[in-house]
C-alpha cells in the first residue's frame, strides 16, 4: 500500500459588497461567503443551495461566531495506519470516518463545517 501525502489549503469566496451584489451567484448549501464592506468591516453569509446572494441574509448574533479548526498531521513515516493519523485543534478526540466497499461512516465528521479542514504536512 502507498502513501499518498496532500497539502490541502482552501479559501471561502471573499468579495467587495458592490461585486457580491452585481452577481446572480448562488451559494451552495453551508457555502461561507465573505463579504468586504466599505468602512472595512466583513460581514458573512451561509449559502443554502437556493437563493443568490442578494436573497441571502447576513449571519448575526449576539455572542461572537465560534469557528472550529479540524485538523490532522499524517505521518509518512508510520507504516501502522491506526498510529499514522493525529488530530490537531478541534480534531481532538473525534474519531474517524471509514469507508467500506460499499459503505461510508462519517464518525465524529458528521457536522456541518463552516470552515474547510487543514491538513498539515511535516
Amino acid at each position: 500500500m502507498s502513501n499518498t501525502i496532500s497539502n490541502i489549503k482552501a479559501k471561502n469566496k471573499r468579495d467587495t459588497l458592490e461585486n457580491w451584489e452585481s452577481s446572480n451567484y448562488i451559494p451552495y448549501d453551508g457555502e461561507l461567503i465573505v463579504v468586504e464592506m466599505e468602512d472595512g468591516e466583513v460581514k458573512l453569509k451561509l449559502g443554502n443551495g437556493v437563493d443568490t446572494f442578494n436573497d441571502l441574509s447576513y449571519i448575526k448574533g449576539k455572542k461572537p461566531l465560534k469557528l472550529y479548526l479540524y485538523g490532522i498531521h499524517i505521518n509518512p513515516n508510520e507504516s501502522d495506519p491506526s498510529n499514522a493519523v493525529t488530530y490537531l485543534e478541534d480534531a481532538v478526540g473525534m474519531t474517524p470516518a471509514k469507508m467500506g466497499n460499499s459503505t461510508f461512516d462519517y464518525g465524529s465528521f458528521r457536522l456541518p463545517f463552516l470552515v474547510n479542514p487543514v491538513f498539515r504536512r511535516g
